[in-house]
């Protein structure tokens, strides 16, 4: 399997907010016009397979050098062949090369699939707080 991590471009829109959609209950509803608007910033990153967008990560640079991530996913069919890892790996390349020095997140706490991928990627657990539907798990990488 060939995966090609790249910035993601305005034709991918429709892949990626579907994607969104299709893990809403993880991400939580992910705007259109954010993607557009992340896109536009480059801070959305996608994963395709032959051709075909498989996965995406939307996150933002912050002036305070961290890294946030707000939606990062990988289609059911195409989970744990390691297109989140390589996800990851660029983003953070990207976010390095914007001068960042950690990488922060949130992930809701009943996702237990979720926050074990960021246990095995390095990421240290920071915490627990109340979200507007659930508990999110704070995650933390120093890079």
């Amino acid at each position: 399997m060939n995966v090609l991590v790249r910035m993601a471009e305005m034709g991918d829109l429709g892949k990626i907010k579907e994607i969104a959609d299709e893990f809403r209950d993880e991400l939580g509803f992910v705007y259109e016009a954010e993607l557009v608007r992340g896109v536009q910033d480059r801070s959305v990153i996608v994963a395709e397979v032959d051709g075909q967008v498989v996965g995406f990560n939307y996150f933002r640079c912050r002036k305070d050098r961290i890294a946030v991530i707000y939606a990062i996913a990988v289609t059911e069919p195409f989970q744990r062949r390691g297109i989140g890892r390589l996800l990851l790996r660029k983003f953070i390349e990207i976010a390095r090369q914007r001068g960042c020095v950690e990488v922060e997140l949130k992930c809701p706490a009943m996702s237990l699939g979720a926050n074990l991928f960021y246990k095995r990627c390095g990421f240290k657990f920071c915490g627990i707080v109340d979200g507007k539907k659930q508990k999110l798990v704070i995650w933390k990488l120093v890079i």
